[in-house]
């Protein structure tokens, strides 16, 4: 993707690619919600519990100094991958991007960190479309 992002040079259309990063969602999602609303939205039970053994099995140990800390067993939070958004560059992608990542902030309780999310438009983008998007 980045590399048509780059070299589309010409034509009227533009693109964009932007990677969400989400502020503090590993200390923001309790395991105990994550499955509730796994179960409301109707995933099977077997599924739900395999999900969960996923996100709750998780241990860390730091190097500090060259020694390895105690063990650190988090007790909510998920390990996050991160979210890649590709669209057009225009005026109604603008609006509809704003109004999916506030609703999506508003229903998770988490926050995207526009600060450490990344834009990268194609070559043919005007400053101006470029200007509003990020606006």
């Amino acid at each position: 993707m980045t590399h048509f992002l780059q070299r589309k040079r010409g034509g009227r259309v533009s693109y964009v690619a932007i990677k969400l990063d989400m502020s503090k969602a590993y200390d923001r999602v309790e395991w105990k919600f994550l499955q509730g609303i796994m179960l409301k939205l109707g995933f099977n039970r077997s599924w739900v519990q395999l999900m969960m053994n996923c996100v709750t099995t998780v241990k860390y140990q730091i190097k500090v100094n060259g020694d390895v800390t105690k063990m650190i067993i988090p007790e909510r939070g998920l390990r996050q991958d991160d979210s890649l958004l590709l669209l057009e560059v225009n005026a109604n992608s603008s609006r509809e991007l704003n109004q999916i990542l506030n609703s999506y902030e508003a229903c998770l309780g988490q926050a995207i960190n526009k600060e450490k999310s990344p834009i990268l438009f194609s070559k043919n983008t005007k400053m101006e479309d470029k200007e509003e998007l990020m606006n």
